[in-house]
């Protein structure tokens, strides 16, 4: 993962002259181009501020110890990024500033990111996103949802508490739990996958629980109609009452059969539902 560009600089709010003819000293982080600005509770007069550098002029009043201050001050952010990026939080201006100042930052959990995703890929639908694409990942944020309140008894989990063993229980909770075959719980796996690199890109996840994970999907042999059974069916006319109770057999392969109305297999002529 690529690292944020970071600086630590600091000026003078000359728009808030102090009482005393001083001026505050503020300081302004940036990351990636994103800045955060505060003030540092210190203060000095515009004729002892250098500007260039960021610090106070060698011939004014203790500006050995101030300095010293603001070198000190500016050490601080820089080890708060390192263990921002060791705990896998995103490092963006505005969490440095919270860590420096002592204000906890909400960390990013499963569900918040996927409905994040989710929400956005249904106002794509028709644009970017077909209905039934959204509809499987609404399905696998249920399982995910699911999974989390039957495993570990929570209604959700941070970023940070992925794993890859939370990873293969989940796929042997959709297998044992859902009874979804090989092929569906790779699917779900793949479309949480998807989630987990969205965090990782936005610095919300420092490691990828999928790093042990391999995909495989099983051949599936599908049986089809012959022609004489499909111009039995083209040639046969039923009324709509009993072809809403007409069942097929479906995925005879899979072992586990499904059963859906013949109007959703089929696109029937006009002629053929009456």
């Amino acid at each position: 993962m690529e690292r944020a560009t970071f600086k630590v600089l600091f000026y003078i709010k000359r728009a808030r002259k102090l009482k005393n003819g001083a001026f505050p000293i503020c300081a302004r982080i940036t990351v990636n181009g994103t800045r955060a600005e505060f003030r540092i509770q210190r203060s000095v007069k515009a004729k002892e501020w250098n500007t260039a550098n960021g610090l106070v002029k060698d011939s004014s009043m203790d500006a050995d110890l101030l300095n010293e201050e603001l070198h000190l001050i500016r050490a601080k952010p820089y080890s708060q990024r390192l263990e921002l990026e060791t705990k896998g939080k995103s490092v963006t201006a505005e969490s440095i500033k919270k860590a420096y100042l002592g204000v906890e930052e909400t960390s990013r959990t499963i569900l918040q990111v996927f409905k994040e995703h989710n929400d956005r890929c249904k106002s794509l639908i028709g644009i970017d996103f077909a209905p039934g694409t959204y509809e499987r990942y609404a399905t696998g944020y249920l399982h995910v949802e699911r999974f989390m309140d039957f495993m570990y008894h929570k209604k959700d989990m941070k970023l940070s508490e992925l794993s890859p063993q939370f990873v293969k229980d989940f796929e042997f909770y959709l297998k044992t739990e859902r009874h979804c075959a090989h092929n569906s719980t790779t699917k779900y796996l793949k479309n949480f996958k998807k989630i987990t690199r969205l965090a990782m890109t936005n610095g919300w996840l420092k490691e990828d629980p999928f790093r042990t994970t391999k995909f495989h999907l099983d051949k599936v042999d599908m049986d089809f109609l012959s022609k004489e059974e499909l111009d039995k069916l083209i040639n046969t006319k039923m009324g709509m009452a009993r072809l809403r109770h007409t069942l097929i057999l479906n995925g005879r392969s899979s072992g586990k059969p499904t059963f859906q109305p013949l109007e959703k297999q089929f696109n029937f002529p006009a002629f053929f539902i009456q």
